[in-house]
């Protein structure tokens, strides 16, 4: 039973036959297909829009929501564009659902920083925890008003066209 298993072990002159891939069951995900058309004047508007409307919408508040424009701007810009860019035309642009993807990637992004910064030192724990949750509160803000702008920034051969 073994000499059929394997029979390079009983015959050194013979050479076992080796498969070009060593897990041809593991393959690689495929990415999902591209079913949208990505406008791209309704993309970049809502992109800018997004986290204005909501300063806009929200600067009663201790002109809170102006100074995250300022903490936050350039991650939503650096990650979020990429993001979206290839999130859109794949599963389309819902409103509800990009919140729900900018409430994901930015738990992600604040974990991994935690983890490369090594958690702070304990007397900055509660304020990088402070930081965190306004992180995720207008991240999910930001996304959802992104989601909503492009569909009204979205024009009629963009929005009817599918691949």
């Amino acid at each position: 039973m073994l000499h059929q298993a394997y029979p390079s072990l009983l015959s050194p002159h013979k050479r076992a036959r080796v498969h070009p891939m060593p897990f041809p069951k593991l393959r690689m995900p495929t990415p999902a297909p591209v079913k949208y058309l990505l406008d791209p004047f309704a993309f970049f508007a809502a992109l800018i829009c997004a986290p204005l409307l909501v300063a806009l919408l929200g600067f009663w508040l201790l002109l809170i929501p102006v100074f995250a424009i300022f903490f936050g701007g350039i991650p939503y810009l650096m990650i979020g564009t990429p993001v979206l860019l290839y999130y859109i035309p794949r599963h389309g642009a819902h409103a509800q659902k990009i919140g729900f993807l900018a409430l994901k990637i930015t738990t992600l992004g604040c974990a991994i920083f935690a983890l490369i910064t090594q958690l702070p030192p304990k007397g900055n724990i509660a304020s990088m925890v402070f930081l965190t949750l306004f992180a995720l509160l207008f991240a999910t803000l930001w996304g959802h008003a992104f989601g909503w702008l492009y569909g009204k920034f979205q024009r009629d051969f963009y929005k009817n066209a599918r691949l």
